[in-house]
């Protein structure tokens, strides 16, 4: 008898895999299919699939959880190791996509690394400077230098950061499942401005999701070396 039969088998990793939109161009589709194809043929891993595809982006990102008005838990409790979540502008490879699991058996939140519509900005903001916002009407988002000086004096691929875009993103099941119904909701951030007016700014339901993976003490991380394209302005 071959000895490999008593070997137990290995136990394989259940990716929960969701996709955030209703209509996706040809190259996503290829990115997607890619994808699953290498992570089945691997052998490693399951997978569950989620779409999120509801006109209200906290709606839509509820269903790439599996959950809705009556389902409260992720994929209504059933079991998966890893959430990743892609929105339809990403462009990505299925290398990428195993780099973001492997990066997840170090850390438990991790993003990739994609330029915004502007073109200047990256999907991350390093700290959630109040004082800043009130200067400059924005947080500052993550910029190449800051990310040459980063790598250059710390020499390592991760960044801590406050704030990440979930457009491909990762975590383990035991962070999102830690946290409570409907996960993205959040209050209004009020900055008295030098004038006597005040901003009242309504957060996007990412920036939800990210402040309260923060109040949970979970450090979001950012892999500087997995680095998608954002379809929107053909950006790699």
């Amino acid at each position: 008898m071959d000895s490999t039969a008593n070997k137990e088998e290995k136990e394989k990793k259940i990716v929960a895999l969701a996709f955030q939109g209703e209509q996706f161009s040809s190259k996503f589709l290829l990115c997607w299919t890619n994808t699953l194809s290498v992570l089945w043929q691997s052998g490693n891993y399951e997978f569950l699939i989620a779409c999120g595809d509801n006109n209200s982006l906290i709606h839509s990102r509820m269903r790439t959880l599996g959950l809705n008005n009556e389902i409260h838990k992720p994929f209504n409790e059933n079991k998966f190791d890893y959430w990743i979540t892609i929105d339809k502008n990403m462009l990505f490879t299925p290398q990428q996509i195993l780099d973001l699991i492997t990066s997840l058996d170090e850390h438990d939140i991790v993003s990739g690394l994609y330029k915004c519509d502007d073109t200047v900005n990256y999907n991350a903001i390093q700290n959630i400077d109040n004082a800043y916002f009130k200067t400059n009407g924005s947080y500052q988002y993550l910029l190449q230098e800051d990310i040459d000086k980063w790598k250059e004096d710390m020499k390592t691929k991760y960044l801590p950061v406050d704030y990440v875009a979930l457009s491909f993103f990762g975590t383990k099941a035991s962070v999102i499942n830690s946290l409570e119904f409907p996960f993205f909701d959040g209050e209004n951030i009020v900055i008295d401005k030098d004038d006597g007016k005040k901003y009242n700014i309504v957060p996007s339901e990412d920036f939800n999701l990210c402040k309260k993976l923060k109040d949970k003490n979970y450090q979001i991380m950012v892999n500087l070396d997995i680095r998608v394209g954002n379809s929107v302005n053909l950006i790699i």
